[in-house]
């Protein structure tokens, strides 16, 4: 009875979440909890929910403790599967609860420093003194502990996951394979290889949005769906689960020296994947096509990357939408969310495999941007979008050849379901706090990513040390109100 008991909980709980309803989710899973105290996924799931939701449970660096030590109990009693996907769960969620007892007593250490800079500001103005302010002051050893034990837990739990997804051969087998169909690919289609005449173009073709995980596609998406003409369709790509067909005909095709099949079979095979997404993306009470009707579908499957020439040779005009974020938080990003069995994933538990991925798709974006037409890739930095909504949106939203409208800059009110890691961050306000997040955890990355750069050429592939960052992070970090959120003078929203 508890297993099923603790279904229907998680299955209430989660359908909540996914419509925003987060206070009733987290007191299902907190049921559960009651119910099940050693149970990984409940725990899991509520330590999400109140770390992006802190108004659902009072903050304080006190209540994350209380929820860490009741995690630690769950770990001991459930000690039979520690090394286990039970073990590794409940060590995804310490790292979260330790995390946000450092960002806790960060944020009292941030107050106190406010103070004192205040302080000294207004005895500095009775003085007549030109230099004012203070330096914020390091970490606390609360702070320093915090981190200690989050990333404990962290490393311990991709450990196991990765141990656990690496002991079957496919893993392997997948990654070479796919790393092989993606030269193959690079080499079949550069300046020259697109005949002309071939394809689909038109107003209806998909947006296309391809990048890393974790660098801001979901808020992306979501900015582009709060738009009249303009439906997400998520990461369930219609046009990534026809490619391998599409490659067969036009092979097919490219063998029998016939331009009239090949012709033919492009066609067809565009007007397959526009059916298909617009049975499965838009709602019914929306309006397909005209002056205020759907005219754009999102395609968010990332991945697409591997297939922007097949994309470009299928739909000629569709636009491709790449989302970039800083190096250094994509990477922690990735390695701190536990992805869990999800297909072609397992990457994301190893700090080599994941900046190895990251060169991979660096590498390919950089050959779409110089083998196709000027223009084709419109890139947005997340940093850019957070701290200058309305000007990326404007850019964004002509690459699609549509109006702006301010809805787009209202988007955390739109309704719709989301089903990734960012659910909560797209139905929020814009924050910065996300910007520069890996710092905290840098003494703990510095052993292996000072070996990456060397085996891989990190800085010259990004241009600086791992260590550093660019111009626009540097910027955004230097905001007085970083810590608030959006600087003052360029929020969008009120």
């Amino acid at each position: 009875m508890p297993n099923c008991l603790l279904l229907l909980y998680f299955l209430r709980a989660d359908v909540y979440g996914q419509n925003g309803d987060f206070e009733r989710a987290a007191r299902d899973h907190q049921t559960a909890i009651d119910t099940v105290p050693a149970d990984s996924t409940a725990w899991a799931a509520l330590c999400q929910i109140l770390k992006d939701h802190p108004n659902v449970q009072k903050e304080g660096a006190a209540n994350w403790t209380t929820l860490a030590a009741g995690m630690e109990n769950a770990l001991a009693q459930n000690s039979s599967s520690n090394q286990g996907v039970q073990g590794a769960k409940l060590r995804f969620a310490l790292f979260t609860a330790h995390d946000m007892r450092r960002r806790e007593f960060a944020k009292e250490r941030q107050v106190k420093s406010e103070a004192v800079q205040s302080d000294a500001t207004e005895a500095s103005d009775a003085r007549g003194d030109l230099t004012r302010g203070a330096l914020a002051p390091e970490p606390t050893v609360n702070e320093a502990e915090a981190a200690s034990q989050a990333w404990q837990h962290l490393k311990a739990a991709n450990d196991l996951e990765f141990s656990r997804q690496t002991n079957e051969r496919s893993f392997y087998e997948s990654k070479q394979g796919q790393s092989a169909r993606l030269e193959q690919t690079l080499k079949a289609f550069k300046h020259g290889a697109w005949p002309a005449g071939v394809g689909a173009a038109g107003q209806r073709a998909p947006v296309f949005v391809v990048g890393m995980m974790r660098s801001g596609s979901s808020l992306l998406e979501q900015v582009l769906a709060s738009h009249s003409q303009v439906v997400g369709c998520g990461e369930n790509s219609v046009f990534g689960a026809h490619a391998e067909s599409i490659i067969g005909h036009v092979s097919a095709a490219i063998r029998a020296g016939s331009m009239e099949n090949l012709v033919v079979g492009v066609q067809q095979s565009a007007v397959g994947v526009l059916s298909e997404m617009a049975k499965s993306c838009i709602p019914a009470h929306r309006q397909v096509g005209g002056p205020h009707g759907v005219t754009r579908m999102v395609d968010k499957q990332l991945f697409n990357f591997r297939h922007l020439g097949l994309i470009h040779l299928v739909f000629p005009d569709a636009p491709i939408v790449e989302t970039t974020r800083n190096f250094m938080d994509v990477v922690l990003s990735i390695y701190r969310h536990n992805f869990g069995d999800s297909n072609g994933l397992g990457f994301s538990f190893n700090l080599r495999e994941i900046v190895q991925f990251y060169v991979e798709c660096r590498r390919a974006m950089d050959h779409w941007k110089t083998e196709l037409p000027p223009g084709r890739v419109h890139t947005v930095r997340h940093e850019d979008l957070i701290v200058d909504l309305e000007g990326s949106s404007r850019a964004l939203l002509n690459h699609l050849g549509l109006p702006f409208e301010p809805s787009v800059l209202d988007f955390h009110a739109t309704t719709r379901h989301v089903s990734t890691m960012s659910a909560a961050q797209v139905r929020s306000p814009l924050s910065l706090k996300g910007v520069g997040a890996w710092r905290p955890y840098e003494r703990f990355l510095v052993a292996d990513m000072d070996a990456l750069e060397l085996q891989l050429g990190l800085s010259e592939i990004l241009g600086h040390t791992w260590r550093e960052d660019p111009p626009q992070v540097k910027e955004v970090l230097r905001s007085p109100s970083r810590h608030d959120g959006i600087p003052k003078a360029k929020k969008q929203m009120t």
